[in-house]
């Protein structure tokens, strides 16, 4: 299973980053081998707005099977989620230390208030 986790850096020991659609960038972690690539995302980070539909659909093409993320817009959400894809909001933190509690099951996935499409 990969999983995307928004970050500042390029390794598990990078702090999370909260934001998801101007991220500096994502860790795409896989679970089953505890590998990992930097995929950055410099394209959204200065956009004037669409920054967070952007970033879902590029981890949407990156066939991601989750995504954590410290707060997700509604819009992003629901192209994630709309994919098969669950976001989990995540306190700040590590990294590493949000993988960790993924595979504790101690992450909330985040939904959209019950009746609400947006795209």
């Amino acid at each position: 299973m990969i999983i995307a986790i928004s970050t500042t850096g390029s390794n598990p020991e990078a702090n999370m980053d909260p934001r998801f659609g101007r991220a500096d960038g994502f860790l795409l972690y896989n679970l089953d081998d505890d590998t990992f690539r930097f995929l950055g995302n410099t394209q959204n980070i200065q956009a004037a707005h669409g920054a967070g539909i952007q970033a879902a659909q590029l981890l949407v093409d990156e066939k991601v099977q989750a995504v954590i993320t410290g707060q997700c817009g509604p819009k992003a959400l629901t192209v994630l989620t709309s994919a098969g894809i669950p976001v989990f909001e995540a306190p700040e933190g590590t990294v590493a230390a949000r993988i960790f509690d993924f595979r504790q099951n101690r992450l909330r996935e985040a939904s959209l208030p019950k009746g609400a499409s947006l795209l």
